[in-house]
Order: C-alpha cells, then sequence, then structure tokens
C-alpha cells in the first residue's frame, strides 16, 4: 500500500485530576458540607475542553502490517470549557468522516455538577444550549438521527434529567438543531444519571 493521510481527532481534555475529586459524593451532594468549598476552590479547574489534535502525513503500512513511522501528533485547536463539557455525542453517520457538531454536558457554575446541554460548532466556534431551569441536572444525550434528514443536526436528543427540586426525573426531547424543547415525558421517581447511553433504533 502506498500514500499518506492526515488523521484528525477532537478529544475531550482535563486540565488535571481535579474532575475524578469532583465526583466523590461530599462534592456531589449540593448540600453537602464539601461540595461549595470544592466548587469556590476548584470549579473551573475540574471543567473540560475541547483539543483536536492532528496527526500529519501518515504513512500507511506496507503490505506485511507493519507501521513505517510513529510520530507525534500536532495541537491544531482548541475550544474552551465555556462551551463544552463532557460525554460527548454526535450524529453517528459522522464518526470517523470530517464533522461539525458535538452535544456535550456542560458545567456553568449553576450546580455541583454538570448543569447543561451544549451544542458546540467546532468549525465557526459557536455554541448554543438547551436553556434549562435551575438544579435540573441533564445526563449523557442520546442522538437519534431523522432517517429523512439530510443535514448533520437532523436530528432529535433524548436525555433524562434530575429535577432536583421535585426529586424526579423525565426524559428530555430536544429539537437537535435548535436546542429547542419539543417535549418531555415525566417519571414518578428518580432515574439514576448514567453514562455512555444507547439508542437503537
Amino acid at each position: 500500500m502506498s500514500g499518506n493521510e492526515d488523521i484528525l481527532c477532537n478529544l475531550i481534555e482535563y486540565p488535571n485530576l481535579d474532575i475524578l475529586h469532583k465526583i466523590y459524593y461530599s462534592n456531589l451532594m449540593s448540600s453537602g458540607p464539601d461540595a461549595i468549598e470544592f466548587i469556590r476552590k476548584k470549579g473551573k479547574t475540574s471543567r473540560p475542553h475541547l483539543a483536536q489534535y492532528i496527526l500529519r502525513n501518515v504513512q500507511q503500512s506496507t503490505d506485511d502490517g507493519t507501521c513505517l513511522q510513529v510520530r507525534q501528533a500536532e495541537l491544531r485547536s482548541t475550544m474552551p470549557s465555556t462551551k463544552i463539557g463532557d460525554l460527548p455525542t454526535n450524529n453517528p453517520s459522522y464518526l470517523t468522516k470530517a464533522n461539525r457538531y458535538v452535544y456535550t454536558i456542560i458545567d456553568r457554575g449553576l450546580s455541583t455538577i454538570f448543569d447543561g446541554i451544549s451544542k458546540a460548532d467546532i468549525i465557526n466556534r459557536n455554541d448554543i444550549f438547551w436553556d434549562n431551569l435551575k438544579s435540573h441536572t441533564p445526563g449523557e444525550a442520546i442522538f437519534v438521527a431523522d432517517p429523512k434528514g439530510t443535514a448533520e443536526d437532523d436530528s432529535v436528543l433524548l436525555i433524562v434529567v434530575l429535577d432536583g427540586f421535585k426529586e424526579t426525573s423525565y426524559i428530555l426531547y430536544l429539537d437537535a438543531k435548535t436546542m429547542r424543547e419539543l417535549g418531555r415525558a415525566e417519571c414518578g421517581w428518580p432515574i439514576g444519571l448514567g453514562f455512555h447511553g444507547q439508542h437503537v433504533g
């Protein structure tokens, strides 16, 4: 095989290990004695940012599978924690392809953990948010593409949200293009916020 390719990779990066301490039980509980103090001291340093790396001119392997050269990737660009968060998801049709939008749960400092959903445009470097109420804590968004859609963001997002005042959860339906609420299904009980949810169509 012959020819060279560039590999582009978007990663969610943390500046240090403060995020691990942020998810200690005593720091998660908004009424806990440690939570407010932790957020005051390390709230900003426990937030991630997006880093885009490029590995240029990757030489393809030889016919026997031998790798011909190893080099270090270059940092191409970043997006700050004010625009992007963690547990990213996007249109699965764009995996391993150039994409524009990424959806994350974000920490804007309104709670002791994640407090919103962001749609970040990694090309134009802007973002929009779901305008959620205070103490409504969202879990990871699940991207459900419109089977007849033609644009990358023709879809809805499904998100489990905990209402901290009522102590019950609801399933939120967002328009992935505008981030406006389309509806919700109320539950009479709390649902644990899990990581890496899946939707199978």
